[in-house]
């Protein structure tokens, strides 16, 4: 059977144990927005919604999406 969320989330789960983050962004209506949540959340991650329709929209929705994402990758802080 397929099961594209589970492994996904078995992925997420195996990031995390390496201390990988992973920041996801849904985009566009057909997006699993609460899968994308869950593995960001289990990382430590954060999940950014760029769910809509309509070229112009999704397209400036993915820009911010890209923008906040970045935004919150440079205060982290790597530790050795």
């Amino acid at each position: 059977s397929d099961n594209a969320p589970g492994y996904a989330l078995s992925m997420a789960s195996y990031a995390n144990s390496l201390d990988v983050t992973i920041y996801t962004i849904s985009l566009g209506n057909s997006a699993d927005v609460v899968l994308n949540q869950d593995i960001a959340q289990l990382t430590g991650g954060i999940h950014f919604d760029a769910t809509g329709s309509g070229q112009v929209a999704l397209t400036t929705r993915l820009s911010d999406a890209f923008r906040q994402a970045a935004s919150a990758a440079k205060r982290v802080k790597l530790v050795h």
